[in-house]
């Protein structure tokens, strides 16, 4: 479990976008919390815990309202509306909770590794052109691709296996241990 540095509890963000204002959810201690070529990196005075996240699309430099809106919709963070009395309305309250996040980018991860692992299809590509065929269109043209009549080669998914399983170890190494 990942506590806060302050009051050790799990640690639960709330999230200010518009401020870029990061808090912990019990104590309010703050934090910092950036995008840099899809690792993010929360960071504190005490200590910086950080992950490659592999799904999201865009990342900015510095978090904002799009990158909450993203995570949102992909089930990393939690709105909580609140009734704001003053103003007889609900605001809404961002929240990132950090042990909710590992768990569901490992799920994830684990999903795409199954997936790679259990593929059965073949695909063919030009190692030319780069061009990607499925195997009726291969054996149909002969297996030689249509753009540049280069021969086509079986594509393995080696590659993509290897990175979602170093995706696994960075995200144990870096998020196993208490913040």
């Amino acid at each position: 479990m990942i506590g806060c540095v302050n009051c050790n509890s799990p640690l639960v963000l709330n999230i200010d976008a518009k401020n870029n204002d990061f808090k912990c959810k019990e104590c309010g201690e703050k934090y910092g919390l950036v995008f840099e070529n899809k690792m993010l990196k929360i960071l504190n005075k005490k200590k910086q815990i950080k992950f490659f996240i592999n799904d999201l699309s865009s990342c900015d430099k510095d978090f904002s309202l799009k990158n909450v809106y993203e995570m949102y919709n992909k089930g990393y963070l939690d709105c909580v509306k609140m009734l704001n009395s003053k103003y007889n309305q609900s605001d809404n309250f961002w929240q990132l909770s950090i042990n909710k996040l590992t768990s569901k980018i490992s799920h994830n991860i684990n999903i795409k590794l199954s997936k790679a692992l259990n593929s059965t299809d073949e695909v063919y590509s030009c190692n030319n052109c780069m061009s990607e065929y499925s195997s009726e269109d291969a054996l149909s043209n002969n297996y030689s691709c249509i753009i540049c009549s280069s021969q086509l080669v079986i594509k393995n998914n080696l590659n993509e296996i290897e990175e979602l399983k170093k995706n696994l170890i960075i995200l144990e190494n870096n998020w196993s241990t208490s913040f």
